[in-house]
């Protein structure tokens, strides 16, 4: 009778491990899918899922900056012809955040214009696009040495003939300098949806 009673109280304690196991594995699924080379990072995707990441070395050291749950992972600001491009997240479970400034050739004015950029690369060692990291609480210039950002997709969402936002997926990667540490953010890539909850005009 002992026996039996050990048995179950393990087989209820193996089922209540995978039961919560399948719940966590669910609720990562929801958030995104884990890219097949690198589990730290989620695959490339273009469907708005809100989400980014990337390999980020300092000083040869890797750690990873991405995209979090809880935060608003992009924020696109437009002030005449400049647009800037912030990309918020974590680095190495510290809050962190990078901005692209960037001139882009066709002015754009609203979110759904946004979709001028597909196809389009700015490389921050440019006059057109330059970047910036947050350092205590404001964001400042680095010593960038070599870096890009690339729109690689980007298309209006509508949803029953409205439209719901606009689709910004792509890749970024960099190499700069800041303080003593050399910084070289790599594979990176992203998949926003922007609407009027995340594009500001000034």
């Amino acid at each position: 009778m002992k026996s039996r009673a050990v048995i179950l109280a393990i087989f209820m304690s193996l089922f209540c491990f995978s039961l919560v196991s399948c719940m966590e594995d669910e609720d990562k699924d929801n958030y995104y899918k884990e890219d097949f080379h690198d589990s730290n990072l989620p695959e490339y995707s273009e469907n708005g899922l809100n989400l980014f990441g990337s390999e980020y070395k300092v000083n040869d050291e890797l750690f990873y900056f991405r995209s979090f749950a809880d935060t608003a992972p992009c924020r696109i600001e437009i002030a005449d012809s400049l647009l800037k491009f912030y990309m918020i997240g974590a680095q190495n479970k510290d809050f962190f955040s990078l901005c692209f400034e960037i001139i882009p050739e066709v002015p754009v004015s609203s979110f759904a214009e946004l979709i001028k950029l597909e196809g389009k690369e700015f490389d921050v060692t440019s006059d057109s696009c330059k970047l910036k990291v947050l350092r205590d609480d404001e964001y400042v210039d680095v010593d960038s040495w070599y870096g890009y950002v690339r729109f690689v997709n980007a298309k209006n969402l509508y949803v029953d003939n409205q439209l719901f936002g606009t689709i910004l997926s792509g890749r970024f990667g960099m190499y700069y300098g800041i303080d003593d540490d050399s910084i070289d953010i790599s594979s990176g890539r992203f998949d926003f949806l922007i609407d009027d909850t995340n594009f500001i005009k000034k």
